[in-house]
């Protein structure tokens, strides 16, 4: 098991520390179970089942496809959106809270709390993804974001 897993979207994919994806997803998750209407939405279903297996396997991409389509890719956005507010009510996410997600089979890696900082800097660089405004990387290199509240560049093809 690996540290970092790959968030794609077409053409263009970056790295991610794997635990600050697992809050993140965790976070969306609560975030639209918690306002989800009552009329059953197959779609929602379906991208909430997707999330909650990346959030809890760590090995797994998390792929955003861009057949959804703008309408779907905008409520999506929109969910990363209201993660990220809650996220940044609080400083951190500690290991402690995990008890209280809506995941089945995720094990928090460590002791240490994960700063919501670099979270919501992983939820603002899914978004620009998204909506193609993610900054270019340079030749041979690849994005690294939710280690730290700052993206890192790593050299393409390490982990």
């Amino acid at each position: 098991m690996s540290a970092t897993t790959t968030i794609e979207y077409g053409d263009r994919w970056f790295w991610s520390y794997d635990l600050a994806r697992s809050v993140l997803l965790a976070e969306v998750i609560m975030t639209v179970r918690g306002t989800a209407g009552a009329e059953p939405d197959p779609w929602t279903d379906e991208v909430l089942d997707e999330l909650t297996a990346c959030a809890e396997v760590s090995d797994f991409a998390l792929s955003i496809d861009p057949a959804w389509g703008q309408q779907r890719l905008g409520t999506f956005t929109g969910w990363l959106e209201q993660a990220n507010r809650s996220l940044g009510t609080r400083a951190a996410v500690e290991p402690k809270e995990a008890a209280h997600w809506p995941l089945e089979d995720f094990e928090w890696r460590g002791t240490d709390a994960v700063p919501t900082a670099s979270v919501i800097s992983l939820g603002t660089a899914v978004i620009q993804l998204i909506r193609g405004t993610l900054p270019a990387e340079p030749p041979g290199k690849v994005w690294c974001y939710g280690f730290a509240p700052e993206p890192t560049l790593l050299p393409h093809g390490t982990t």
